[in-house]
């Protein structure tokens, strides 16, 4: 049984470069789990649209024997963080002759880098399915991500397909970036079995937590050299999502990654959106734990991590209505009473069934632009949040004799496990939680006798999509950056079938409350 890794842009590629240096430490080539048993090469495809991070992944005598010329494809040009870019399938660029030996260049890059997977698969005795690295705020990994998985979709078919998404900075790291998004999400709800999110600002509060910990700990009092010590950068968010990665794909040594956990996690085509979190982390190539090494320490430094919505503040604010063009009348939010407006509703409705497509949408859209209402209603939702499924791999030398079945340290843990991780009333915790105890060293390489991952499928990922949305939605209605997208084939259409479809994840979600 064989799975690929497909490395796509520029933070998918440097999580690969974390990833494989993890991997060849943590799981030899001879066990054949990641690499091919006969040649020792990783199975991985590297694809980004300039050459800069795969040429300095080449450039890393660590790893870079491990890959395969013929899979390593890039460009020369980026696609500017424009999803549009990235997508369109009649783009050309000149290529890098030294690059992809054997390849057309006269092919699109998602071509060749379609081409080097089908290559990787047919090696493999049992091909089981992909996971692809990539984020969705830029252009490479979002867009060219997006052609790519629709093309993988179409060629293997029923393969699995499970993805390792990083959700962009809500402060911007593109202005494009939520369109971006939005479009990267519709395609993944439509293409991919399971999506392991990992969202930056969580990441990085968690590490700026633990360091600053740390450094008080080791008697820093000083607040400069304490904030100096908890400045993390992109690498060590790159190192905290190998870790994680590191026991989703490998719980226990020489298992090979089939899919299994995660399609149990994502157990219905609505509901494929996955969080994990794992005690301790890798920082700076040295294993790190948030609290004490004791198990029950392990474990609530894992659980920690975990964000409940209700101790948060509140994302949604009351949003302005957009203001009345001259002579042109909004129609009726679908949040007022019907009372209070039964005529502007009847018009409404009216109007709808001479454009259907696009005025169900402008009604919907007005309705999420709607006042208190709307507010006051999520601001419940945030408070109620559940979980639909979770895993939990808890792993140390002594695991099976600390974390028994038969011990009331178990039923402890799994009782914290339930409590965070709070299940929704049709799916009780009997069935949709699931603790393994792995009496193993989490690691070979570093000093860590004890570990503790958790993975979840929650219904609280509605809320920053929703956020996510309603920012889209905004930016849509003024026309905003619009014209980046219709240079490159993305029209009007395109916009309103992406809300749509990211409005039917939220609804799931949220209707899995009920």
């Amino acid at each position: 049984m064989s799975t690929v890794l497909l490395h796509v842009g520029q933070a998918g590629n440097q999580i690969g470069q974390e990833l494989w240096t993890l991997l060849l430490e943590e799981s030899p080539m001879k066990e054949d789990i990641f690499f091919d048993k006969f040649t020792n090469k990783a199975r991985a495809v590297l694809v980004d649209s300039e050459p800069k991070v795969v040429k300095h992944i080449m450039e890393d005598k660590n790893i870079s024997f491990i890959f395969d010329q013929q899979n390593l494809q890039y460009t020369q040009s980026g696609r500017g963080n424009n999803w549009a870019l990235g997508y369109s399938a009649t783009y050309r660029e000149p290529t890098d002759p030294h690059i992809g030996a054997g390849a057309d260049e006269s092919m699109p890059l998602y071509e060749r880098a379609l081409e080097a997977l089908r290559k990787e698969a047919e090696k493999a005795d049992y091909f089981l399915g992909v996971m692809l690295v990539h984020s969705l705020a830029g252009g490479t990994g979002s867009g060219l991500g997006s052609r790519l998985i629709e093309s993988y979709r179409d060629t293997f078919g029923k393969a699995y397909l499970a993805t390792t998404s990083v959700w962009p900075h809500s402060s911007g790291e593109t202005p494009l970036q939520h369109y971006n998004t939005c479009f990267s999400m519709s395609r993944l709800q439509e293409n991919a079995d399971a999506v392991l999110l990992f969202q930056n600002e969580t990441i990085m509060k968690t590490l700026s937590k633990l360091i600053t910990l740390k450094s008080t700990a080791q008697g820093h009092k000083d607040h400069h050299a304490i904030n100096m010590a908890s400045a993390v950068t992109m690498k060590n968010l790159n190192e905290s999502i190998v870790t994680v990665l590191r026991h989703v794909m490998q719980p226990q040594k020489e298992e090979k990654f089939d899919f299994s956990e995660l399609m149990n996690l994502a157990c219905m085509p609505a509901y494929k959106m996955l969080e994990a979190h794992t005690n301790p982390l890798l920082f700076n190539r040295h294993m790190c734990y948030a609290g004490e090494k004791s198990w029950s320490a392990v474990v609530d430094g894992a659980l920690s991590q975990v964000q409940l919505p209700a101790t948060q503040e509140p994302l949604f604010r009351p949003i302005p209505k957009p203001s009345k063009p001259p002579g042109t009348a909004i129609p009726t939010s679908k949040f007022i009473p019907k009372e209070e407006h039964k005529e502007d509703t009847q018009q409404a409705i009216a109007d709808s069934k001479k454009r259907e497509g696009v005025k169900r949408f402008e009604e919907w859209f007005e309705g999420e632009m709607a006042g208190p209402q709307k507010v006051e209603a999520f601001s419940q939702l945030e408070k109620q949040h559940q979980t639909i499924c979770t895993t939990a791999y808890f792993k140390g030398i002594d695991a099976t004799e600390e974390i028994s079945r038969t011990q009331p340290t178990y039923k402890s843990f799994r009782d914290r496990l339930t409590q965070r991780f709070k299940t929704v009333n049709w799916n009780p915790a009997s069935e949709s939680t699931t603790v393994r105890i792995i009496e193993e060293a989490p690691f070979r390489r570093f000093d860590c006798t004890r570990s503790a991952t958790v993975i979840g499928n929650r219904t609280s990922i509605s809320l920053p999509i929703r956020k996510l949305l309603d920012t889209s939605i905004q930016k849509f209605h003024a026309k905003a950056y619009l014209h980046w997208y219709s240079q490159y084939g993305i029209e009007k259409d395109d916009f309103l079938h992406t809300f749509e479809s990211l409005r039917g994840v939220i609804d799931a979600y949220e209707s899995a409350l009920l």
